[in-house]
């Protein structure tokens, strides 16, 4: 069956001849929900509508990241909005078959510079906030006080400047650590966690772990993982879930 549309729609522009003829399999398939997204199905006109929604926000924040750096306030979150707008059209786009028009995104203004300075500040943000989850993760983990400072990247100190109290150390505490080996500890050392107001910098490896007291540069303590209670075994499996092990 063929389906004529009316001759007078093409009466304005005669140069384009006859009217175009669809079938009834066309209008069919026009009409038909075989576009899958998560749980629904819809039809082709439909995911064009929703995909312009999206591209409609990345606009959005695009031209609220150009105001805000015109009037001199911080953008981050609106960075991040602008990431994750982005990162959705973009999904969306994947999971249903479509096709990117950049300039149906395109902003006046937002060029490459601006699209460059949005990304890192968002990056950036994320970062901060996946290294504060970490962190809570590994005070859970070693049961380590509120009041603990937890360093994803340890503190730096001269080690070769540290002194070893070799008494306290071995003599009272029988670790058995030489000096060369609590030092490599503290160089190995993956976090670093302050405590006691600033008076103690504790170093935690994979071999071993080595407690510096801040105001005398000296290495207060030190032990191998072997003696590692049930605790710090747990701050390792989670250093180590999180990637911190290298």
């Amino acid at each position: 069956m063929r389906l004529e549309l009316p001759p007078h729609l093409f009466s304005i522009f005669p140069e384009l001849g006859a009217p175009p003829a669809w079938t009834q399999e066309s209008l069919e398939k026009l009409d038909a929900r075989d576009i899958k997204y998560h749980s629904g199905r819809y039809t082709r006109y439909e995911i064009s509508q929703m995909q312009r929604a999206r591209e409609r926000t990345v606009r959005k924040y695009k031209r609220r990241y150009l105001a805000e750096t015109e009037a001199g306030v911080d953008n981050t979150v609106t960075a991040v909005k602008l990431r994750q707008a982005r990162q959705e059209l973009a999904e969306f786009i994947s999971a249903t078959g479509g096709r990117a028009d950049s300039a149906r995104t395109s902003v006046p203004g937002f060029g490459r510079s601006a699209s460059s300075k949005a990304t890192w500040a968002a990056k950036g943000y994320e970062k901060q906030q996946k290294d504060v989850i970490i962190i809570e993760n590994l005070r859970t983990a070693a049961k380590l006080p509120k009041a603990a400072v937890i360093h994803l990247k340890p503190t730096a100190i001269n080690v070769d400047s540290l002194t070893f109290d070799d008494a306290h150390v071995n003599q009272e505490r029988s670790h058995n650590i030489s000096e060369k080996q609590a030092k490599q500890y503290i160089r190995d050392a993956k976090i670093s966690v302050t405590v006691w107001n600033g008076q103690f910098e504790r170093y935690y490896g994979t071999e071993g772990s080595a407690y510096v007291r801040t105001g005398t540069n000296e290495i207060r303590t030190a032990y191998s993982s072997a003696e590692y209670t049930e605790n710090l075994n747990a701050l390792i499996e989670e250093m180590k879930k999180n990637g911190l092990l290298g």
